[in-house]
């Protein structure tokens, strides 16, 4: 999912009913902020060597967090002093305790403690484990078996059904019913960092380890998100050929469509009869902020929570950054000279079918679109033909202005 407003949002919402385990991989001075021991565990899960190394850190990271999920989960559940208590109380305490303390760069106490014990509980595992492979799996799905402290040899899916199975017994007792549908989310924010590539072999990614962990559920009520608002969609699935799964290439498996929203100026303030607006107050940054995208406007009212009264000064140069896709350089590129001059006058493309001589044309709209903040209205299948426009954005149009201006 790649989205022009936080996606972490819509997610949150999804967390006051339904349990959400939400990961943050951004960088470290993203929104949310970064969930640092996660990230580390990862990104030192990517230079092991053989592939199984890297398949069983993955794996031991899943089975670490449903067991310590598990753990927080009856603690919340003792917590409550209800009798009829649901999944949806302890789903919504759960997202609370996450939340709590979160400051502008880092998570609350709770949040770190959470993944801190995940990761060490990871960590301590490969001397008590084994790695098999399914006898005549398609894909000769690798399993990583753990031995609890009873001695008995467990796995990932049986630290996931010992979770989604409480959730059971839980909302059985509040509505009289097995509940049906997804029990558990696994949220990756910021999922990209699944597909960066090993600086020593750029065909290695952790993100066919992550898919494969995932399948050993995939008869469980678990839904997994991955979340992003800087990779383009295709990029999600490795290509075939550095595949070690072909399930996508097999007619009856279809990838869903991608879910693509671009909601403009829900956060600006209304001009209503009710007051009078000065020229001031319209050209404000502040104003002109909190038009277009809820991207930026999220950005501005995060850093004012936090006392960040330097915010009107940066919040143009990451509006540049964001549509240059880079550090602003001394000297623009084509590609970024057209991206500034695009917010600020409407250029339309010329519509019609690819052929060799516009190719390179319909390249240029297309990485407009993917690196610099041009929404696309309409694709034909294959994308023989698109309809692309700038969305009349006041904070981007400043952005280009000072740099074309700083350019000349």
């Amino acid at each position: 999912m790649s989205l022009a407003m936080p996606p972490s949002r819509m997610v949150d919402e999804l967390a006051k009913q339904t349990f959400c385990i939400p990961m943050s991989l951004g960088s470290t001075s993203a929104y949310l902020p970064q969930d640092v021991d996660v990230v580390h565990y990862f990104h030192s899960s990517l230079c092991l060597s053989p592939n199984f190394m890297r398949t069983q850190r993955v794996q031991l990271f899943m089975y670490a967090l449903f067991e310590t999920a598990l753990a927080r989960v009856k603690a919340i559940a003792s917590e409550i002093d209800s009798a009829d208590k649901s999944m949806s109380d302890i789903a919504s305490r759960f997202r609370q305790l996450m939340s709590d303390g979160m400051e502008y760069g880092r998570h609350g106490q709770y949040r770190q403690e959470f993944y801190a014990d995940v990761c060490k509980r990871a960590a301590e595992l490969p001397s008590q484990t084994k790695i098999f492979i399914v006898p005549g799996a398609d894909d000769e799905t690798p399993i990583v078996v753990v031995k609890d402290k009873t001695g008995n040899w467990t796995n990932l899916t049986t630290a996931a059904k010992a979770l989604t199975s409480y959730f059971s017994k839980v909302a059985t007792k509040s509505s009289a019913g097995a509940i049906t549908g997804t029990d558990l989310i696994l949220c990756f924010d910021e999922a990209q960092l699944f597909t960066r590539c090993d600086s020593i072999d750029a065909e290695v990614t952790l993100l066919p380890d992550v898919q494969r962990a995932l399948r050993l559920i995939r008869a469980l009520p678990i839904f997994a998100l991955f979340l992003s608002t800087v990779i383009t969609v295709e990029n999600v699935s490795p290509p075939p050929q550095i595949s070690s799964s072909e399930r996508l290439l097999r007619p009856h498996d279809v990838p869903f469509r991608p879910i693509v929203w671009t909601p403009i100026d829900v956060l600006a303030a209304r001009i209503t009869n009710d007051k009078v607006w000065t020229l001031t107050e319209v050209a404000s940054t502040h104003h002109i902020a909190h038009l277009g995208r809820p991207l930026f406007a999220a950005m501005y009212d995060a850093a004012l929570a936090e006392g960040d009264h330097e915010v009107n000064s940066w919040i143009v140069n990451f509006a540049l950054q964001k549509l240059l896709k880079a550090l602003p350089p001394e000297t623009l590129s084509l590609q970024q000279a057209l991206a500034c001059i695009a917010v600020r006058i409407p250029l339309e493309f010329d519509p019609a079918p690819l052929s060799p001589p516009v190719g390179n044309d319909a390249d240029v709209e297309r990485n407009l679109v993917a690196d610099h903040m041009r929404l696309l209205l309409y694709a034909d299948r294959g994308f023989s033909r698109i309809v692309t426009t700038a969305a009349s954005e006041p904070l981007l149009a400043e952005a280009a202005g000072s740099k074309m201006i700083s350019s000349r």
